[in-house]
């Protein structure tokens, strides 16, 4: 029982949602731009010529996108849900493993429907698979790995940014 609840407490979490929506949605702006232009090659993402050999040609936009979604929103969503069922607020050693969690949970869920979705092999208006292929697995599982501390990261940054907006606003600004 205390499973169900803690779920049910997770799936009414604010911080939930606004990870899990405003990451798939960073995560699904270059393809949106690849449809709207027709254009593989995104610029400043994905520049011919830039990439590694044996690396993804778009492995910019990867080491942006991948870190919020699937594995920053899966961490969150980890971290919820242990806290949730513990009644406490994690700290620690516990916090950063039910966030490796959650990101592996989501990783695997997105990985699979990224699997299965490539091997329908959908051409998109570009003239390529819509989906990832196999090989960028690896690339996506360690990004996924290092997400755990994706949060923390935003949450450093956007106190950072109150911070500065305070005190503009208080018209004493001094560098």
């Amino acid at each position: 029982m205390r499973v169900l609840n803690a779920i049910s407490e997770a799936v009414k979490s604010k911080r939930i949602w606004a990870w899990e929506l405003g990451s798939f949605v960073l995560h699904v702006a270059p393809a949106l731009v690849r449809f709207a232009t027709k254009n593989p090659v995104i610029p400043i993402l994905n520049e011919p010529g830039y990439s590694i050999a044996g690396s993804p040609p778009n492995l910019v936009e990867h080491l942006i996108t991948n870190p919020f979604f699937p594995g920053g929103a899966g961490a969150v969503v980890g971290e919820t849900l242990v806290s949730n069922y513990t009644g406490r607020k994690l700290a620690g050693k516990s916090k950063y493993l039910a966030r490796l969690g959650g990101a592996l949970l989501q990783y695997g869920v997105w990985t699979g429907i990224q699997y299965l979705g490539y091997l329908q092999d959908k051409i998109g208006p570009h003239g390529e698979n819509i989906f990832d292929p196999p090989e960028k697995i690896p690339y996506t599982l360690g990004l996924t790995v290092l997400s755990v501390f994706t949060p923390d990261v935003v949450d450093y940054a956007n106190k950072g940014i109150q911070s500065l907006y305070r005190r503009v606003r208080a018209k004493n600004f001094k560098i």
